[in-house]
């Protein structure tokens, strides 16, 4: 995204950049670095603060892009793409527009850690108001729910297309702002709460910063940051995927195998329950601990309810849908 890559290298010499220790967050929620093969990442915009940068200009649209890509043991690099304007951003005017954003907007995961570098490029942007501002924004960001931020083959087919629109919308010097942002590549992937302000770095006591228990910023006594916008970024760990059984490409091949089940069709269940079985196991979206789990799991109940209509059918067992097996 060479667009980005300019910009943030253009703009980003005075901001602030701070992983906050666990004592200054609430919880204190621990650090740790992500394992590979064990745990799924998850990224999430926690809180953003805007302040009226903009000067004769009474309405503008905030708009929050992210884009972060991460290496995939297929080869195949998993990217994500989000483009948000929540409903309290929308054509704000000089009288309000100094205040905090509650987000709390999933902008990655849980998706699986398989080893190697993450990128992340974060922006909230002021963009002038204009007549095919609304729709083209409203056009991305229901493509980001359609892509989502947690099954890579969902996110794929949508990744150019957001990428593009956003370049394009935001690409006017004149009639864009990038209020705050960050763009790094993270090698070692560390958990906890990350702030980007766009303050200079020697204006901050890093010791006297504390995200509250609504994720604002404020000094140790508690009086919130007012001065400069910024953003509040959390990325967490989890050694599971709730979210497993909406897996698309999982779903579908479940869905086959419990018509054959249901249907009494013996040999076809077999067969359907191989193509499950190398689904759940080639997923990019599983740990390999976890498509064990799921694969042994549902074959343990096809063959209880195929040896059950061998016998009798009117004690037929119902198949189940995905969302009923437990993994965990």
């Amino acid at each position: 995204m060479s667009f980005w890559k300019n910009l943030f290298k253009k703009r980003s010499e005075d901001w602030f950049y701070y992983h906050i220790p666990p004592d200054q967050t609430p919880n204190d929620i621990e650090i740790k670095d992500l394992k590979r093969d064990e745990d799924y990442l998850s990224v999430f915009l926690k809180k953003m603060r805007i302040v009226n940068v903009r000067r004769g200009l009474s309405k503008f649209y905030g708009t929050v892009h992210s884009y972060c890509k991460m290496y995939h043991a297929s080869g195949t690099d998993a990217e994500f793409n989000v483009v948000t304007t929540a409903s309290n951003l929308k054509e704000l005017d000089a009288r309000n527009i100094d205040r905090v954003i509650a987000m709390n907007q999933r902008l990655v995961g849980p998706t699986a850690y398989t080893g190697g570098g993450f990128d992340m490029e974060i922006g909230l942007f002021s963009i002038k108001s204009a007549d095919l501002a609304q729709p083209y924004l409203s056009l991305l960001q229901d493509a980001s729910s359609m892509a989502g931020v947690s099954f890579i083959g969902s996110a794929l087919p949508y990744a150019g297309l957001i990428k593009n629109g956003i370049n394009l919308i935001t690409g006017g010097q004149n009639d864009t702002i990038l209020e705050i942002g960050i763009s790094q590549t993270l090698d070692t992937i560390k958990t906890g709460y990350y702030v980007v302000m766009r303050v200079p770095k020697d204006q901050i006591d890093k010791s006297d910063l504390k995200v509250d228990d609504d994720f604002r910023l404020t000094n140790k006594t508690g009086q919130p940051i007012k001065d400069y916008p910024y953003m509040v970024i959390q990325i967490s760990a989890s050694p599971e995927k709730d979210d497993w059984a909406r897996i698309p490409e999982l779903q579908k091949a479940y869905k086959e195998l419990m018509n054959k089940v249901r249907a009494g069709d013996y040999k076809g269940a077999q067969e359907a329950q191989v193509v499950f079985k190398r689904t759940v196991y080639t997923s990019n979206d599983l740990l390999f601990k976890d498509a064990k789990r799921i694969y042994e799991t549902v074959s343990s109940k096809v063959s209880e309810i195929l040896d059950t209509t061998t016998i009798s059918d009117t004690d037929r067992p119902e198949m189940p849908a995905l969302e009923a097996f437990s993994i965990y």
